[in-house]
């Protein structure tokens, strides 16, 4: 009886502190304390809920404008960027969650999950997957693990990882599992305390609390998620072949499926009569409808995703669904390198330094299997995107209902052009390589490089939230020369820009650069 008393005390006493946890996290959320106890302005994300061409707002929005502003564009089969944290070799995690009653919380769904400050985001989501298996995109997978058991009920949580990836991190989960329930002595079952109850070992427990449901996936498989509430439309993952430098890795789409409706000429019909119809084997039902919400294309060089040719000398699956990933409305595409020399003043024995140069930098990135920004833009147009035309009537609508279209066909006809769709669809670019940062010099070298057009360009944002420590100094040193009467104008403090999934709009920071 007393051993029952204190194991619900212990459960009380846990979930007083989840409650606590929980406000700590509002809190932190609503205010952007960073980790050294700075506060920061935050901008809502305005992925995919508004329009991200828009003026930024510096203004502070209440919480009830929010609910307000997102009661009119939620819309139950899409996806917001709840947040991202991303730099290459260093950690990788996005976390997205799909779109429900305001209150109540939607499917959360992880891509990657190294070792980053936001693992936080994560502990509540069962849905994590995996591009491929090097350490800074698994990194957090165990500790992830450990945290939901213990938060949600002992809940488990399912990782979708490379088929090939299956064997060694079962090998991992097994020796994970051995170290965090390793004890000094095992607790005893013969010594009784002086009360007459058996002996609890303070050494601690000896079971592992880390619960793990590993799924292996491989190019063209479909797996269909399980969800909190689906709305009537069922989640599937989808699967498609990237190249990584030869290391096993995917890339992924999340594709909504919403029932057909009865068919009109059964709709007046009686319950009785439809029951026959379904008996003798008459399909009332229309066809079901399918939209792709989400794109993640994982680490991968151009080769892995440029649109095959032929794809019946590929994995047809794999081919049509990354097809797909490209008519996503909201696309999480790999950057990592951005060296461009765009010097055009330079003499023409300059100029064939600066090709070699070129080809060099993106060789190296494709040596690597990483993405070049030179390579972005011939990915893009392979899959039909018209991103160069100068057809001002082409560009997308600025109307926030844009940014939450989304692509539907019917399951008979997924090979559709996805041009139709290229200009609504939004691309937040992840992975920059530590060498580009702080996050304003990455930002300007992406603008200085004229790389990306400006019809794509009002369409892109990039993940900066692991680049800006050296901007919080920055931002406070710029304050402190304001204050003293002695600030430089065209000093950059971008922190205002950035939204709370941790990214920067590029249309924004031009237009900030623009009035500097």
């Amino acid at each position: 009886r007393q051993q029952r008393q204190r194991y619900l005390t212990f459960i009380l006493l846990c979930v007083l502190i989840q409650q606590y946890a929980n406000s700590f996290v509002l809190h932190h959320s609503l205010y952007g304390i960073t980790s050294s106890g700075k506060s920061i302005l935050k901008k809502e994300s305005s992925l995919p809920m508004s329009n991200p061409t828009s003026t930024p707002q510096t203004t502070t929005t209440t919480q009830d404008d929010k609910s307000k502003s997102s009661e009119k564009t939620t819309s139950p089969n899409t996806f917001r960027v709840v947040s991202t944290w991303s730099k290459a070799g260093i950690g990788t995690c996005i976390v997205i969650e799909k779109n429900t009653d305001l209150s109540k919380s939607g499917t959360r769904i992880v891509f990657d999950i190294g070792a980053t400050p936001i693992i936080e985001d994560t502990l509540s989501s069962s849905i994590i997957i995996i591009s491929h298996g090097h350490i800074d995109h698994v990194g957090g997978m165990f500790s992830h693990a450990r945290a939901h058991s213990l938060m949600c009920g002992g809940s488990v949580p399912t990782y979708y990882v490379p088929e090939a990836l299956v064997p060694k991190i079962e090998q991992m989960r097994q020796v994970m599992s051995d170290l965090d329930a390793t004890c000094i002595t095992p607790p005893s079952n013969d010594d009784d305390d002086d009360d007459g109850d058996k002996h609890v070992s303070s050494h601690g427990r000896n079971q592992s609390l880390m619960k793990m449901n590993i799924v292996g996936i491989k190019g063209g498989d479909e797996i269909e998620l399980k969800q909190r509430k689906n709305h009537g439309a069922r989640l599937f993952l989808r699967a498609f072949d990237v190249n990584h430098g030869g290391h096993p890795a995917l890339g992924y789409t999340i594709v909504s499926q919403t029932p057909g409706k009865l068919k009109m000429e059964y709709q007046n019909l009686p319950s009785k009569d439809i029951r026959t119809l379904v008996q003798s084997g008459v399909p009332i039902k229309e066809e079901p409808t399918e939209e792709i919400q989400v794109a993640y294309t994982g680490d991968t060089c151009a080769l892995g995703l440029l649109k095959k040719k032929n794809s019946k000398e590929e994995n047809g699956k794999s081919a049509l669904y990354l097809q797909q990933a490209f008519t996503a409305p909201l696309i999480f595409c790999e950057m990592t390198f951005l060296d461009v020399d765009n010097d055009e003043d330079d003499v023409s024995s300059n100029k064939k330094k600066t090709k070699k140069k070129r080809l060099l930098d993106q060789t190296f990135a494709q040596e690597r299997g990483h993405m070049h920004l030179q390579d972005i833009v011939p990915v893009l147009t392979s899959h039909g995107w018209d991103i160069l035309s100068d057809d001002n009537d082409a560009t997308a609508s600025t109307d926030d209902t844009t940014s939450t279209t989304t692509t539907t066909t019917t399951l008979s006809n997924t090979n559709s052009d996805p041009s139709s769709i290229s200009n609504k669809s939004q691309i937040i670019f992840y992975h920059l390589s530590g060498r580009h940062g702080p996050a304003s010099y990455a930002l300007s070298q992406i603008l200085k490089s004229n790389v990306l057009p400006p019809k794509l360009l009002e369409r892109c944002s990039v993940s900066v939230a692991s680049f800006l420590s050296e901007e919080i100094d920055n931002n406070d040193s710029v304050q402190q020369e304001e204050e003293s009467g002695g600030g430089d104008e065209t000093k950059i403090n971008i922190l205002s820009l950035v939204r709370n999934d941790g990214c920067i709009s590029l249309s924004d920071y031009a237009k900030y650069i623009w009035r500097k």
